[in-house]
């Protein structure tokens, strides 16, 4: 778990109500933006990041996603959910379908402003660097946290943070086990 203590300044007035929902669609409280992105379209020459026999193909990425707000009187709730269908023409064993779904909570009380929020991410990708091959992996991310609006520009906050990721149990990289060196 990682707290974090915030200091910003911000022009909010007291007892200030949510903004009304906007998007797409719209229907009293409700609002609903969808979204289709296409993205990362190209060549990778070199997929495998292969310095001896290096290997390119044809990839891109589809991006449907849903983004919904209801607009309460007293808070707003937002949920999102994006799915990435990964795409390579000759390598099929690249392909991926990839989730991220988030839900977020804030509630503004005159100067204090209360949030919660949780995000699960399930995606086969490159990790980072040092992990090279594209694995499976799952991450979950909740967050609680509050601000207060002290004066006028200053607002003074505090969150606390849980995440655990986690890797397939059959999720091998050069030789090693990944699930039981970085699953936390």
């Amino acid at each position: 778990m990682t707290s974090a203590l915030v200091l910003g300044s911000g022009a909010v007035a007291e007892g200030q109500q949510t903004e009304p929902p906007t998007g797409r669609w719209q229907a009293g409280i409700l609002s609903v933006t969808p979204v289709v992105a296409i993205r990362e379209v190209g060549i990778d020459t070199n997929l495998f990041n292969d310095a001896v026999d290096p290997k390119s193909d044809f990839t891109f990425i589809a991006s449907p996603e849903a983004n919904v707000l209801l607009g309460f009187p007293v808070g707003r709730l937002t949920f999102g959910s994006q799915v990435d269908l990964v795409y390579f023409q000759t390598y099929a064993s690249e392909r991926a379908v990839n989730t991220d779904t988030h839900l977020d909570f804030e509630m503004p009380i005159n100067r204090l402003r209360l949030r919660s929020a949780a995000s699960y991410v399930n995606a086969r990708r490159r990790q980072n660097s040092e992990i090279d091959a594209r694995v499976r992996g799952t991450e979950a991310d909740v967050v609680v946290g509050a601000a207060v609006q002290v004066s006028g520009v200053t607002t003074l906050g505090f969150e606390a943070r849980g995440a655990r990721v986690a890797y397939n149990s059959n999720q091998v990289f050069d030789g090693e086990h990944l699930p039981s060196r970085l699953n936390r």
